[in-house]
């Protein structure tokens, strides 16, 4: 078989970007652009379905100038719990809602209080929380009824993508996972979800293997987006699990983290793994492997808020005079979540916090003290998972923050574990890759296509032991401050 090269896309809820990767992992070309995130009232967080098309093909016709030719596939990921509702002509009713989307926060808790919580999530994984397809139809039938009722289809924003791309409707299992109607143990529609939510299986995309070709790409749409010679599509899975898979996390032990304006955590794992505090979510990744961990809203978000609402400075500068104040930031405690959080102990409405302010602390104690904090938020779930007896052995950290050497030195001394870097700064596309020319046949499976794509730096940055000890102090007045709060 010609396997030529493959065309990746990611359809971040920022930014769209694509790449040509060789099957040896080099980055060929590389482009991306920005997604207008539209809040039209208190609440709303919504992408253009249009625009995220158009975006698409744009940004693949750049990067695949110079290479239409020698293109074999096409291999997808994109952000997880984005809901758009479709009419039978598969017309958008709407925009496609994001996962940023606070509009069905009482739904959520409306479902909290009439179903078995534990129920749900022993199902499909997924924590009572307002992000997923699940309080957001609820939502859509209470607030806009005559949308439910000329709705043919549910789809994600990969979903909406690949339909306009081939014609199909579909959904992969990585995506499915995180709609809280997916059933994580059969990797199917679960009827009971299906019950609560009030609609169909035949509303929702058939579920397709993300790890193998679906389909020939039309040669029109080919040429839509630069291609000049026969084409397949690869569904691929998630944004989060293709940098898990950039990152070489596939095989158990090593945890993965995309540290960027939201962060997450997890470890890939041979079967579901469930927390009986519902503190983790667990979705399937591909190939008969789980990702179990989660993601915090506060990341690299506090750092802009920082720099750009009370210093005015930029992330660099910032990250300069955070190296100038010790580990422990001299007692002074950041809570961020400025974007309320996604574990339930805290919660949606939870607002950041500052404690133990001296005369004695400056501008870098404050900036180091809210990396450590988003590290400390880190920190619960692993402990979670320490406690569900997920052992980690090490970390590898991909997403813009890894650039910062010192959040990776802090992060790795919080979790206290050795953390790796990859070599590219584009895991998400190798992911992708790892996953097209494994689908292709190049190798004979995820793990061999990992070993030749996935570049990590050597040695790993181990943790200071002293540090660890102080960030064992931070990290307990951290919690304490949090049960606090709650109580």
């Amino acid at each position: 078989m010609d396997h030529g090269l493959i065309l990746v896309a990611d359809i971040g809820t920022t930014n769209l970007k694509a790449g040509v990767v060789d099957a040896k992992g080099r980055v060929l070309s590389y482009a991306e652009k920005g997604i207008t995130l539209l809040s039209p009232e208190k609440g709303a967080a919504e992408h253009d379905p249009g625009e995220i098309y158009s975006i698409f093909r744009s940004v693949c016709r750049k990067a695949v100038s110079g290479f239409g030719k020698n293109i074999s596939a096409i291999a997808l990921s994109a952000y997880q719990c984005g809901f758009l509702p479709v009419d039978p002509k598969m017309k958008p009713l709407g925009r496609m809602i994001t996962l940023l989307d606070t509009r069905c926060e009482k739904e959520s808790e409306e479902i909290k209080k009439r179903f078995d919580t534990g129920r749900i999530y022993r199902t499909t994984g997924c924590p009572p929380f307002f992000i997923y397809a699940l309080p957001k139809i609820l939502w859509l039938k209470k607030n806009k009824p005559g949308v439910f009722r000329k709705t043919r289809y549910f789809l994600g924003s990969k979903d909406y993508v690949i339909y306009r791309l081939t014609g199909k409707i579909c959904t992969e299992p990585s995506l499915a996972s995180a709609t809280q109607l997916f059933d994580i143990h059969k990797l199917d529609w679960s009827d009971y979800m299906l019950s609560i939510a009030g609609i169909k299986k035949s509303s929702l995309p058939e579920v397709v293997r993300g790890d193998k070709v679906l389909c020939g790409i039309p040669e029109a749409a080919g040429r839509e987006i630069g291609l000049k010679r026969e084409a397949l599509l690869i569904p691929g899975v998630y944004d989060g699990g293709s940098v898990a898979l950039g990152l070489g996390g596939f095989e158990g032990g090593a945890a993965v983290m995309n540290l960027g304006t939201t962060a997450m955590l997890r470890v890939s794992c041979a079967k579901p793994i469930l927390d009986r505090q519902m503190r983790f979510q667990t979705y399937y990744l591909c190939a008969g492997r789980w990702l179990t961990g989660g993601a915090i809203n506060n990341a690299g978000i506090v750092l802009n808020w920082l720099g750009k609402n009370l210093l005015g400075m930029p992330y660099e500068k910032m990250l300069s005079l955070a190296a100038k104040s010790p580990a422990g930031s001299d007692g002074l405690v950041f809570l961020p979540f400025l974007a309320g959080e996604r574990d339930p102990r805290i919660g949606s409405s939870a607002s950041g916090a500052v404690f133990g302010l001296k005369l004695s602390h400056n501008v870098s104690h404050l900036i180091r003290s809210s990396l450590e904090g988003v590290s400390c938020s880190l920190r619960l779930i692993k402990e979670a998972l320490d406690e569900d007896r997920v052992k980690l052995k090490e970390l590898r950290i991909g997403g813009g923050g890894a650039r910062s050497g010192l959040w990776v030195k802090i992060i790795g001394e919080m979790l206290d574990l050795p953390a790796r870097l990859s070599k590219s700064s584009q895991v998400s596309l190798l992911g992708g890759a790892v996953i097209g020319y494994t689908a292709l046949g190049r190798y004979k499976s995820i793990k061999e296509a990992a070993g030749a794509i996935v570049k990590l730096e050597k040695p790993p940055v181990y943790p200071a032991p002293g540090n660890v000890r102080t960030y064992d102090k931070v990290f307990s007045r951290f919690s304490n401050l949090i049960k606090g709060l709650i109580d």
